[in-house]
């Protein structure tokens, strides 16, 4: 940080504004969150809406980077189209994710396998190109 006089003002100049940029959260949150969503980014957790909350939570996880994600009905708060993009997203950065999601048509559509639970046993384990929305409708009738 450099400070001083340039005649007639006074400036401070970080020497980071001549460094090359390195990637923060907030620019790595951004390429994921819309920028109709970039004043949000200040906002306080609760007053975001639920969709708003899980972009956040979305744009973190890109943002760690870790290899494996495991997600609780990460897209349950935002319509198909932004869901299947979000999730696309999420593929792409992470090499596996291990999701809880509920929508049927949509984990068919962008998961390479479908496990479902009942009673806490594995009930169904196999390819999603395998199954169909109708394979799959007695494990959701059932906890409704």
């Amino acid at each position: 940080m450099w400070a001083g006089s340039t005649g007639a003002r006074r400036c401070t100049i970080s020497v980071r504004s001549f460094a090359p940029r390195e990637p923060t959260p907030r620019r790595c949150g951004r390429r994921c969150v819309s920028s109709t969503w970039e004043a949000h980014f200040s906002a306080q957790a609760g007053a975001l809406s639920g969709g708003q909350q899980q972009r956040v939570s979305v744009a973190r996880a890109l943002y760690d980077g870790r290899p494996v994600l495991i997600g609780d009905e990460p897209v349950s708060a935002l319509d198909r189209r932004q869901g299947g993009a979000v999730l696309e997203q999420l593929s792409q950065r992470h090499e596996t994710l291990i999701l809880a999601l509920h929508d049927v048509p949509l984990a068919l559509e962008r998961c390479d396998r479908i496990v479902a639970i009942d009673g806490g046993r594995i009930a169904l384990d196999a390819p999603s190109r395998d199954l169909d929305v109708a394979a799959l409708a007695r494990f959701y009738e059932a906890s409704a």
